[in-house]
C-alpha cells in the first residue's frame, strides 16, 4: 500500500475512534442526567438535557467555556424573565414590547461581544419563561429556578464525563489547524503568482478557504487557553501570531485584487502611459486587440516594483519553514539557517518608470506596493513568532504588534448592528400578532420559537429555511415514529434510559460526519418526548410540535426575506 494511502487509512481510523468516543460520552451523559432526574422526580428535565447537547463540543476547553456561558446566560435570562412577568403579566401587549426591546438590545451586543453565546442565552431564556408558563404565571419563579438548576446539573454532568473519559484538549488541535492555514495561504500565494503571469481566475475561492482556516484556528485557540496550560502561558505570543496571520491573509487577498485591477489597466502596459482606456461601449474585437498589451503586466511590474516574483517565493519558503517547525518539534533544533528568512526584504518602486504612468495608474501601483510590503512584514513576523513558540527564540525577541488587528477585523458599524438586531423582535411581533388573531393550538410557544430561531439566525447567519426544515424533518421523520411506536411499550425506567443511550449514541456518531444530524434529531427528541416520571403519550404532542416549527419557521422566513434588502451583511462571522 502506498504511503499516502496508509496515512489516509490511519487518519480515517483515528477519526472513527474519536467519533465513537464522543458519541459514547454524550449518550452516557444524557443517560446519567435523565436517570438522576427520574430519581429526584423533576417535572421538566428537558432543559438540562438540552444544555448537555449544546455544550458537548469536541474539546474540554470549548465545552467548559460553552457551559460557563450557558449557566451565566441562563442566570441573567431567568432573572430578566421573572422581572418582566412581575411587571407586565397583566398586559399581553406590554409584555410583547418588553420582550422585543430585550432581544433587540441583546441582539445588538451579541454581534460584537467576545462571548456571543452568553448573550444569546440571556436573550432567549426570558422568551421560554414567558412562553412555557403562559397564561399561568404563578409558577414562573418555580419554572425559572428549576430551569437554572437543571442547566447547571447538565453542564456539570457533561464536564465530569468529558474530563474522565478520553479527554481531548483544544491545544492538541492547534497543529493540524495551523497546517491547514499554512496550506491554504500557500495556495493563495500560488494563485497570486498565476494571476499576475497567466491571467488566471480570481483568488476568491482560496481567500474563503484561508478565512475558514483562520476562524477555526481562532476558536480553537480560545478554548486552548482554558484547557492547555502550555498554550495559556504563551498567550501573548499566540495572539501576536493570530494577528499577523490575519494581516498576512488580508494583505494577500488585497494583493490579488490589485493584480486584477492592474491587469485591466491599459495605461500600465502602454508606452509612456499614452494609450487611452477602452470605452465601455467598445466592441469585443477592440478589447481583444488590447489583450496582448495586458499580457505584458508581469514584465512591466518587474520594472515598476523590485522583483515581486522573488517576494512571493520568499513568503512561500517562510511558510514552509513554519510548517516544519510547527508539526515536527523534534526538528526545532535543526541547524538550518533562518537568518535570511527572518529579515525583512526591501521592496521599492522604480521612480523613473512610475513617472511614465498617469495618476490613476500610479495610485494603483503604489497600492500594489503597499500590499507587497504588508505581506513581507506579516510573513516575517509569523516566522519569528513561530520560532518563539517552539522554543528556538526567547519571548524578548517577539516582534511588536502590527497595529493592524482592528483594520483586518472590522466590526460591524453601530447602525448596521442595530438594523440586524431588529430581525428577532420583528419576527417575534409578527408571530405574536398571528397568534393573537388566529389562535393556533400551539399557543404562545409559537412566537417563543420564532424569536429563538431568529436569534439563531442573527448569531450564526444560517439560512432560516434550512434551520426550521431540519427541525421539522427531525420531528416528523425521526422523533414521531419513536414516540408513537417504541416509547409506549417501555414500561420500566431502565428500558427508557437504554433507548435514550442508543438514540443519542447513534445520532451523535452520525453528527461527527454531518453536524445537523447531531443537533436537530437529539434536540427535537428532548423537547418533544417530555421524559419524566409523569410520562404520558398523546397523539397531539408530536403534531403540535411539528405545527409549532412549521408556523414559526414560515413566519420567520417571510420576515427574513422581506427585511433582507434593509439588512447589511455582517463584516465578520461570529466565533
Amino acid at each position: 500500500m502506498p504511503y499516502s494511502a496508509r496515512t489516509n487509512a490511519r487518519s480515517n481510523a483515528s477519526e472513527t475512534i474519536v467519533g465513537l468516543q464522543q458519541a459514547f460520552k454524550l449518550a452516557l451523559s444524557l443517560t446519567l442526567f435523565y436517570g438522576f432526574a427520574l430519581w429526584t422526580n423533576w417535572d421538566v428535565p428537558k432543559y438540562g438535557a438540552l444544555a448537555i447537547v449544546i455544550v458537548s463540543l469536541g474539546t474540554i476547553g470549548a465545552s467548559i467555556e460553552q457551559g460557563m456561558m450557558r449557566v451565566v446566560g441562563t442566570t441573567c435570562g431567568v432573572v430578566a424573565g421573572v422581572f418582566y412577568i412581575a411587571l407586565f403579566s397583566h398586559d399581553r401587549i406590554a409584555m410583547l414590547l418588553a420582550l422585543s426591546i430585550h432581544i433587540a438590545v441583546i441582539g445588538y451586543f451579541m454581534q460584537s461581544s467576545r462571548y456571543p453565546y452568553a448573550w444569546y442565552v440571556a436573550a432567549f431564556v426570558p422568551l421560554t419563561v414567558w412562553g412555557d408558563n403562559y397564561p399561568q404565571f404563578e409558577s414562573a419563579f418555580y419554572f425559572g429556578t428549576f430551569r437554572w438548576l437543571e442547566t447547571t446539573v447538565g453542564v456539570l454532568i457533561w464536564t465530569m464525563v468529558d474530563l474522565v473519559l478520553w479527554p481531548r484538549h483544544a491545544g492538541d488541535q492547534l497543529g493540524p489547524l495551523g497546517q491547514s492555514y499554512i496550506s491554504s495561504v500557500r495556495k493563495l500565494i500560488e494563485s497570486c503568482r498565476e494571476q499576475s503571469v497567466e491571467h488566471a481566475d480570481s483568488t476568491a475561492a482560496q481567500q474563503a478557504s484561508v478565512s475558514d482556516a483562520i476562524s477555526q484556528l481562532a476558536t480553537t485557540l480560545k478554548s486552548a487557553y482554558v484547557d492547555t496550560p502550555a498554550v495559556n502561558s504563551q498567550q501573548h505570543a499566540w495572539e501576536l501570531w493570530m494577528e499577523n496571520a490575519r494581516v498576512f491573509a488580508s494583505a494577500l487577498g488585497q494583493l490579488g485584487e490589485s493584480i486584477a485591477r492592474l491587469n485591466e489597466l491599459e495605461q500600465l502596459t502602454s508606452s509612456g502611459g499614452s494609450c487611452p482606456p477602452a470605452n465601455r461601449g467598445e466592441p469585443r474585437s477592440a478589447t481583444r486587440r488590447h489583450h496582448h498589451a495586458f499580457s505584458k503586466f508581469a514584465a512591466k511590474c518587474q520594472k515598476l516594483v523590485s522583483q515581486p516574483e522573488t517576494e512571493l517565493d520568499r513568503w512561500d519558503r517562510r511558510l514552509e519553514r513554519i510548517g516544519v517547525l510547527w508539526t515536527l518539534p523534534s526538528q526545532a533544533d535543526d541547524p538550518s539557517d533562518d537568518d535570511a528568512l527572518v529579515e525583512h526584504g526591501t521592496i521599492e518602486l522604480n521612480d523613473s518608470e512610475i513617472a511614465k504612468l498617469n495618476d490613476s495608474a500610479r495610485a494603483l501601483v503604489r497600492r500594489y506596493l503597499q500590499q507587497l510590503q504588508r505581506c513581507e512584514q506579516a510573513s516575517c513576523n509569523l516566522l519569528r513568532v513561530t520560532r518563539v513558540l517552539v522554543g528556538l527564540d526567547s519571548a524578548e525577541q517577539l516582534p511588536s504588534s502590527s497595529g493592524q488587528q482592528q483594520e483586518e477585523r472590522p466590526a460591524t458599524t453601530g447602525s448596521a448592528q442595530w438594523i440586524r438586531a431588529l430581525l428577532p423582535p420583528t419576527a417575534l411581533m409578527a408571530t405574536c400578532f398571528f397568534w393573537i388573531f388566529w389562535n393556533p393550538p400551539t399557543g404562545a410557544t409559537t412566537p417563543m420559537l420564532a424569536g429563538i430561531l431568529a436569534l439563531v439566525v442573527l448569531r450564526t447567519s444560517v439560512n432560516p429555511i434550512a434551520a426550521w426544515m431540519a427541525l421539522l424533518c427531525s420531528a416528523l421523520l425521526v422523533v414521531t415514529p419513536i414516540y408513537w411506536l417504541v416509547m409506549p411499550g417501555l414500561s420500566r425506567a431502565s428500558e427508557l434510559l437504554a433507548l435514550i443511550f442508543l438514540y443519542a449514541f447513534f445520532f451523535r456518531y452520525l453528527g461527527g460526519r454531518w453536524p445537523v444530524l447531531k443537533s436537530c434529531p437529539i434536540i427535537m427528541f428532548v423537547v418533544m418526548t417530555g421524559i419524566s416520571n409523569q410520562q404520558q403519550y398523546s397523539f397531539q404532542v408530536p403534531v403540535d410540535g411539528a405545527l409549532m416549527v412549521l408556523l414559526a419557521g414560515t413566519i420567520l422566513t417571510a420576515v427574513y426575506y422581506l427585511c433582507a434588502p434593509l439588512v447589511p451583511h455582517p463584516s465578520t462571522k461570529p466565533a
